[in-house]
């Protein structure tokens, strides 16, 4: 899944950035978070950056490290960030959570004594409800991730399809995902382009072909040369 719709955002980068102060400023680097579960104490947001240049083994071996440092307390990163939190009077967290992750993930710097957080939050978020039995669920959007899209990932089941190939209904193994989109950025034609490749990936993820589709750069992009 990540690697699906990190492809399909990349290949559509003209839909995707940050607001800063009110004006979109479009991605250089695409980021992709997941949400994990620390133990049931909190979600650790473990995020990997163009996934579009890594392989499926690549994207797996990154993330089940993270995944293991997060799950045994010692993403450090995260506890900087957190570790003053215990001591903050709980009316003050949320602009204080609001103003580290806007600084961190919007303007690129990080406030002094709560870590190393400019790459700590991508542009999707994906979280799995599959582990807790949902079938589906709509995860809100929140200040503190600025994410531009979450994904929640429901649960595995098995349901009876149309096999193009045998011409014929059998049973596969499915899953249901829905999309919670930013609506400063554009309305559903601005992220069915990056679904629709998202959805050919899964599709045919060993006779996917990136090249097949436009690349949709930005204005500052092309005067960078494509850079």
């Amino acid at each position: 899944m990540i690697k699906a719709i990190g492809w399909g955002a990349w290949k559509y980068r003209q839909n995707w950035g940050r607001i800063v102060f009110g004006f979109f400023r479009p991605l250089k680097e695409m980021g992709i978070t997941v949400l994990c579960d620390n133990g049931g104490r909190d979600l650790v947001p473990v995020t990997i950056w163009n996934v579009h240049e890594m392989t499926l083994s690549e994207i797996a071996l990154s993330l089940n490290v993270k995944v293991i440092k997060a799950k045994n307390n010692k993403d450090k990163e995260f506890k900087d960030t957190t570790k003053l939190f215990g001591v903050i009077p709980t009316f003050l967290l949320t602009p204080i959570m609001h103003m580290v992750a806007y600084t961190a993930a919007n303007l690129g710097f990080n406030l002094p004594g709560f870590g190393d957080n400019t790459r700590k939050l991508g542009h999707i978020v994906i979280s799995n409800v599959g582990s807790m039995d949902f079938d589906m669920a709509f995860a809100p959007l929140c200040s503190p991730m600025f994410a531009q899209c979450m994904l929640c990932i429901g649960k595995i089941f098995k349901k009876p399809v149309y096999d193009e190939k045998l011409d014929q209904i059998v049973p596969r193994e499915t899953t249901q995902c829905v999309f919670t989109m930013d609506h400063r950025y554009g309305d559903a034609a601005n992220i069915s382009p990056t679904i629709k490749i998202m959805h050919d990936f899964l599709k045919d993820p060993e006779g996917f072909d990136p090249a097949k589709y436009k690349d949709v750069i930005s204005k500052s992009e092309e005067e960078r040369g494509g850079v």
